[in-house]
């Protein structure tokens, strides 16, 4: 029992694979193992009491408003309604954690929250689900999912899996249309192990914090360093003052004899709908006939496409804002901001 969970768990009883899904099965598993040992009526060990502890806080703290789990490193939509319902039938308390616990930071203010992806990849040997969008969000308004990930796309076929993995399918930064890490092209290793990731990259400059005016979280990685000569740093804030959104990402390139393009996309969840104001660097968002949205930007290039969604275990449609454009300097900094529309 205990080389199992050294071998799947970090120091905080995160899954090494970084899949919110993987933490939710061996959370599963771990209770049945205790049901059966507690039927036979022998002794719980403690690291598997403290081990339950920590990933059912780990869970309580990234469980989204529409009880699911955010769609980030393989995830899909489960409704994990029934899963606490179980909880609360054994009658086990899930405490509070003081700390973030995994390496998906929450924001949260009133009905808004914010989930963002601010860890490293896992180790290569964990990787078959990795989904390539370190800094990456995920936004809800009123308990209603606006911005998210694509999804992973395991179910649906193979091309499906592959595509669900690029940064593109992200809401992140993507550099000349490229996905933040390759995979092994390794036919073998492929068929074996689904897809392994070839290259590591680091995270810096973490920053979270917490106070009557905002809950922000601010990162960077280095992912595109090596091909582009750029570090990207993302800083998410919820104004709890004027009750927006304010997001900025920052590029630093090393030198500016490389061409570099960059799109920031911002995937909406399947059924809402976007368009362009007469100013062109505003969108509309449209929840519903009486809730709607402003995205706007600090003078960007600002799009709709058209995207896909995996994340229900089958193709949806939907669509996708776009901030692009071209670095001509060392240094490009991007605002942009969500708004209620009043």
């Amino acid at each position: 029992m205990e080389k199992l969970i050294e071998t799947f768990f970090d120091e905080n009883g995160f899954p090494i694979t970084r899949n919110p899904d993987d933490l939710l099965k061996f959370t599963k598993y771990f209770l049945l193992i205790k049901e059966v040992i507690k039927d036979a009526q022998k002794y719980v060990p403690d690291l598997l009491d403290n081990t339950i502890e920590k990933n059912l806080e780990c869970l309580k703290q990234i469980t989204t408003p529409n009880n699911s789990l955010p769609l980030f490193n393989g995830s899909v939509e489960d409704d994990l309604t029934n899963f606490y319902d179980y909880i609360n039938h054994f009658k086990i308390k899930i405490k509070k954690p003081k700390n973030n616990l995994s390496s998906i930071y929450v924001l949260k203010n009133k009905k808004d929250s914010i989930y963002f992806e601010g860890g490293k990849p896992p180790n290569k040997n964990y990787s078959s689900c990795y989904q390539s969008g370190p800094l990456s969000f995920e936004y809800f308004c009123d308990d209603q999912k606006i911005i998210t990930n694509s999804g992973f796309g395991v179910n649906i076929s193979r091309k499906a899996r592959l595509l669900s993995r690029f940064t593109s399918s992200q809401s992140a930064l993507c550099l000349n249309d490229t996905s933040i890490v390759g995979f092994e092209k390794s036919n073998m290793m492929n068929k074996a192990y689904g897809f392994l990731i070839k290259r590591d990259f680091n995270i810096l400059n973490f920053e979270h914090k917490d106070d009557a005016n905002e809950s922000q979280v601010s990162a960077g990685h280095d992912a595109y360093y090596k091909n582009f000569g750029c570090i990207h740093n993302r800083t998410l804030s919820i104004d709890k003052i004027e009750n927006k959104i304010i997001g900025q990402d920052k590029l630093f390139q090393k030198s500016i004899k490389l061409k570099i393009k960059y799109d920031i996309r911002f995937h909406l969840y399947p059924g809402l709908t976007a368009v362009q104001t007469l100013g062109g660097n505003t969108l509309l968002i449209q929840i519903n006939k009486n809730k709607a949205l402003l995205f706007s930007t600090n003078g960007e290039s600002l799009k709709i496409e058209k995207s896909i969604f995996f994340g229900r275990q089958k193709v949806l449609n939907n669509y996708c804002i776009v901030i692009s454009g071209i670095m001509k300097n060392s240094e490009k900094t991007i605002d942009w901001e969500i708004k209620k529309k009043i």
